[in-house]
């Protein structure tokens, strides 16, 4: 009896673990293909979205595109859902090209690095809105060595989060009925 009530404790603290897990996906992707400009690409099935990215000597160039007029993000290696993670969000209107070098404040929330003591990182910002569907394209450092960013090296497995959004503004968050939001670990 002793080692039944033991097997079903052990039972309901592995489904704890697991149904607590941050992140939606176990597995490690990697790139599925390359593009015509020599970037990395993955599509993400849950949001719909593409990630693409191309290492250079001291950067790397991410493009984040979403089938939505409003927000695209990306986010990397967060401690708790969006905690501690270094987070680009950006958004095109009337052709106006908006990104922002955040960080993730707290398991819900963002602020934009240079709100405390980090530095915006961002170079080389481009993007577009074209039949429904928002592209922004940066440039960061690999390691920028602020306190705010987390370093990228390629060959490494690093918790990336995609998120989007109908909203054309920097704080509309992410819901079920206005976007996507997913969170896996991926091989740049």
């Amino acid at each position: 009896m002793k080692n039944k009530a033991l097997l079903l404790c052990m039972a309901l603290v592995s489904l704890c673990l697991v149904g607590c897990s941050t992140q939606d996906s176990v597995a490690v992707k990697e790139s599925t293909g390359t593009t015509s400009e020599g970037f990395n690409e993955i599509h993400d099935s849950k949001t719909g979205m593409y990630l693409r990215w191309k290492f250079t000597t001291d950067n790397v160039t991410f493009e984040v595109a979403g089938e939505t007029t409003g927000w695209v993000a990306v986010g990397f290696d967060p401690s708790s859902k969006m905690n501690n993670s270094n987070i680009i969000i950006g958004y095109v209107h009337s052709g106006v090209v908006t990104v922002s070098d955040d960080f993730g404040s707290s398991v819900e929330t963002h602020a934009v690095d240079t709100s405390s003591s980090g530095q915006n990182n961002l170079s080389a910002v481009t993007g577009n809105e074209t039949a429904g569907w928002t592209t922004i394209r940066f440039t960061i450092p690999k390691d920028s060595g602020d306190a705010k960013d987390k370093a990228l090296a390629s060959g490494q497995t690093h918790v990336v989060m995609l998120a989007k959004s109908s909203a054309d503004d920097l704080t509309t968050a992410h819901t079920s009925t206005n976007s996507g939001r997913t969170s896996f670990s991926l091989k740049l």
